[in-house]
């Protein structure tokens, strides 16, 4: 994936999204699309740092930052379900969640996990099949977590993604987007 964070900005921003985004924040990923919102303070968490495992974020503090960001790293955790539920605990309550991760059919075809680096898949139209760790996004938001965080936005993001041309293609190299992203706000207490 190419600079995903960077090519979703404009977008973000006319959403209203990112002004929400406000305070202390955490990018979980970043690496060198980090985001870049010159109202918040921002602390990147990036393995390529030396930070440690981003599914359990074992330094950092519960109920710490104002919100938390992350742009295809949830796709590399073995268990994004713990990893999210993480993500969570270092959120103050009422803090937000901008989470995004490659869509299945997009990105990798619908035809199996292709990038080697990726833990799992994640779709908003499929059911889980067995045969590929595919993660439900409404399942889990909907479901799984939705005692923790109120779901404020779900898109599929397919900015510049031409659908006539075949599934070897790579089309993330360009300026296409091939992404589902996700805003939580997380509750005040768990319901």
């Amino acid at each position: 994936m190419s600079n995903e964070t960077s090519k979703c900005y404009v977008r973000r921003y006319a959403q209203g999204h990112l002004q929400k985004l406000q305070g202390e924040g955490l990018d979980v990923g970043g690496g060198a699309d980090a985001i870049n919102l010159p109202w918040a303070d921002i602390r990147l968490w990036d393995k390529k740092n030396g930070d440690g495992d981003a599914q359990t974020l074992d330094t950092l503090k519960d109920n710490y930052f104002d919100f938390l960001y992350s742009s295809h790293t949830l796709e590399h955790m073995k268990n994004p379900v713990a990893a999210l539920n993480r993500w969570i605990d270092v959120v103050k309550p009422e803090g937000y969640l901008y989470v995004a991760v490659p869509d299945y059919d997009l990105y990798e075809g619908g035809d199996g996990i292709k990038n080697g680096f990726h833990k799992c898949a994640f779709t908003m139209t499929r059911p889980s099949n067995g045969k590929v760790p595919l993660v439900n996004v409404f399942d889990l938001l909907l479901g799984t977590i939705s005692n923790r965080v109120a779901v404020l936005y779900v898109g599929l993001c397919d900015e510049n993604f031409d659908y006539s041309l075949g599934k070897e293609v790579d089309q993330t190299k360009k300026q296409a987007v091939c992404h589902i992203e996700f805003m939580l706000q997380k509750r005040t207490e768990d319901v």
